[in-house]
């Protein structure tokens, strides 16, 4: 199976992405929507908005990499139209805007994961050999693990 992913932002953080997600094999960058066109256009099909972006790039995944004031916005458009969203860390700026999005998220059931990469940093997982906690590390809630694509091992 292969993933379609529309990108949400043609900054930094979604030049990092798009290198990503082209990492794997399994996966297409089908659009790019930022109002910066070329910027746009460096990192994929661009789109200026987001009805054309839905209607003819038809993704699979939402990839969320805008400044965090615009994260609910998109989070809950990606998942009014169903699609399984990635967005870029802190969740929002306001505890009110964490808390729609959890309740757009379980209203409508759609996947979602914030991108809090430090965890898979090295640094931070040699925490767990440097001290043992608790519960994470005895398996009460699951053992700390590292997810990576082929560019990023």
């Amino acid at each position: 199976m292969s993933y379609r992913v529309a990108l949400i932002g043609a900054g930094t953080m979604g030049g990092v992405h798009t290198q990503q997600w082209a990492a794997l094999s399994d996966v297409d960058v089908v659009g790019v929507l930022d109002p910066r066109s070329d910027a746009a256009r460096a990192l994929g099909p661009a789109y200026s908005d987001w009805d054309t972006l839905l209607s003819r790039a038809k993704p699979d995944i939402v990839d969320i990499c805008v400044p965090t004031p615009f994260h609910r916005d998109y989070v809950e458009r990606a998942a009014a139209a169903g699609k399984a969203i990635f967005v870029e860390k802190p969740l929002a700026r306001t505890l009110a805007d964490c808390d729609a999005i959890v309740e757009t998220i379980a209203r409508t059931g759609v996947p979602l994961m914030a991108g809090h990469v430090l965890r898979y940093f090295p640094e931070y997982l040699s925490t767990k050999r440097r001290r043992r906690c608790r519960y994470a590390c005895r398996g009460a809630h699951g053992a700390p693990g590292r997810i990576s694509s082929p560019g990023n091992r």
